[in-house]
């Protein structure tokens, strides 16, 4: 019954290993280094959506997170005033200390993914940074 147990746990280990390896190989390019990450202005998203689309992306602007409604802008302005098209869709659980303030958002930019009722420009997706705007020294 023990070299039962063992086995499974063994079996166990060597599937959760072969799956992390599995994953951290489809995020690597052949450089052995993750996807570079480039810095835009949400402008640069807007005008030329097929040049960004599927990048890693770096973007500082005014972050909303509201039901149905999570979303980074140019500016305050363009929020408060409803201007949707001027901001993306921001695919990430909501962050109170970023909520209603600019900030850095890094993650995949999608192109073809617009939030909820196609409202936005695009959005940024699979986050892996998200700081507040200017950062405190």
């Amino acid at each position: 019954m023990k070299v039962v147990k063992h086995r499974n746990v063994l079996v166990l280990a060597l599937l959760t290993i072969s799956a992390v390896s599995a994953l951290s190989a489809a995020v690597l390019t052949q450089g052995g280094q993750a996807p570079p990450i480039t810095a835009v202005s949400i402008i640069q998203l807007i005008s030329k959506p097929e040049a960004y689309d599927g990048k890693r992306v770096s973007i500082t602007g005014f972050v909303r997170f509201e039901f149905e409604g999570n979303s980074i802008y140019l500016h305050e302005e363009d929020y408060r005033n409803g201007l949707y098209k001027n901001g993306m869709w921001l695919s990430m659980e909501e962050r109170k200390e970023l909520n209603n303030r600019y900030a850095l958002i890094e993650g995949s930019f999608n192109a073809g993914n617009k939030g909820h009722l196609g409202l936005w420009s695009g959005s940024i997706e699979n986050v892996s940074r998200a700081i507040p705007w200017p950062p405190t020294r």
